[in-house]
């Protein structure tokens, strides 16, 4: 990727009260732990917060939130808002540029020559909020973001985008991921309550969830569903097709339309597996969901 030196005021809503080190930051992108980075070269740590290094280091990552700096990184800024007591700083964000609508899961965000990189500032994994035209919050995670033609498309799963949403902000946090493994070949009919694969301990939104094969299976697909307490919460169940190693990844009923229904605080989130692969099963079954704590719901 070519090199190129990004302003702080370069990046909207991202400006704070003091300047780094010598002015300008190179931006290196997502932060690698095999990387060796100096002094004011910049990353975006794993829960999407913005550092740069305040000296040479290789396998020291950026602190989590709530840090702002540790030995070796300290945070470009984070825009906070005070609460009636002088409360907790905000984890929410307004999005930059132009956002506009495309579709009920896409919507498109002016970016001029990609000078701004916003397909790489907001990659797959952050959450974004916005408010639905008529009032009322809505959340969904960014699946890809693309950048063509002075615009980055961003694609997402959880609740759908309506036209004329407004109050488009994004989380310092990215979307939790779990997941859990059925080792060994699946069977080849269906099989009930194969696995309780979590137990969040807090409430929290669904996103979205996938299957994934290390060995593909053949002839016919598979058909998966993950329950809550024995209840589905998947009106479009995760499925892998004939010769895949990936599924298709699928929206949760949690989050599903317009609807923000929380799942319950310790339960039990299980596993069935609903059909089979007639001839040859796949190998090591690994399911990956995606969620957030309901009590990162945005509150204006």
């Amino acid at each position: 990727m070519q090199q190129r030196y990004l302003l702080r005021s370069d990046i909207p809503d991202l400006v704070g009260p003091q300047g780094i080190p010598g002015g300008t930051l190179d931006w290196q992108g997502e932060y690698d732990p095999l990387t060796t980075y100096t002094a004011n070269q910049g990353v975006r740590s794993s829960e999407g917060r913005p550092f740069y290094a305040t000296q040479t280091t290789m396998g020291h990552a950026p602190p989590s939130y709530p840090d702002t700096e540790n030995a070796y990184w300290s945070l470009i800024v984070e825009k906070g808002a005070d609460g009636a007591d002088g409360g907790l700083m905000t984890i929410w964000l307004d999005m930059p540029g132009l956002p506009s609508w495309v579709s009920a899961t896409s919507f498109k965000i002016v970016d001029t020559g990609n000078a701004n990189e916003y397909d790489l500032l907001f990659s797959a994994g952050m959450i974004i909020s916005w408010q639905k035209m008529g009032g009322g919050w809505q959340v969904a995670k960014i699946v890809s973001a693309t950048y063509s033609a002075n615009y980055v498309t961003f694609v997402v799963i959880g609740n759908t985008i309506a036209d004329g949403f407004t109050d488009l902000k994004y989380c310092i946090h990215r979307a939790i991921e779990d997941g859990g493994i059925i080792p060994g070949s699946m069977p080849i009919a269906a099989l009930a309550n194969i696995g309780k694969i979590l137990s969040w301990r807090e409430d929290r939104y669904g996103f979205s969830a996938v299957v994934v094969y290390q060995t593909a299976p053949t002839t016919t697909k598979g058909v998966w569903d993950i329950n809550d307490d024995g209840t589905s919460i998947f009106a479009t169940k995760p499925e892998i097709a004939a010769a895949a190693t990936e599924g298709t990844e699928t929206v949760c009923n949690s989050l599903l339309g317009t609807a923000t229904t929380a799942i319950a605080a310790k339960s039990k989130i299980s596993l069935d597996y609903d059909s089979g692969h007639a001839t040859t099963p796949g190998e090591d079954a690994y399911v990956y969901i995606w969620s957030m704590p309901t009590v990162w719901r945005y509150t204006p």
